[in-house]
């Protein structure tokens, strides 16, 4: 999927954060102006198509090279399920009007 668009993530980009940050899966600053994205667009060179290659846009920012992907967890029949969809995407818009 790389190379599609740059992906959203719902980090908030800090330039010093991954100095101090933990080393596996760290979650990003609890606040920011801005978002991170990743991956690389059709519209960038192709050394940019690849997981580890991450940038920073302000979320109001809308262009045809920029989106997110949609995912859900299986979740066993009857389970509750403490991180909806919903719940995710809700973390993920929080800010952009």
């Amino acid at each position: 999927m790389h190379g599609n668009v740059w992906e959203w993530c719902s980090d908030w980009y800090s330039e010093d954060y991954y100095g101090g940050s933990p080393s596996r899966d760290p979650a990003g600053p609890a606040s920011g102006s801005d978002r991170v994205i990743r991956g690389g667009s059709w519209s960038y060179a192709s050394q940019c198509c690849r997981a580890a290659d991450r940038s920073v846009y302000s979320p109001s920012s809308l262009f045809s090279y920029l989106g997110f992907r949609v995912t859900s967890s299986v979740v066993a029949a009857g389970a509750p399920n403490p991180d909806s969809l919903d719940d995710k995407l809700d973390r993920l818009l929080d800010g952009i009007e």
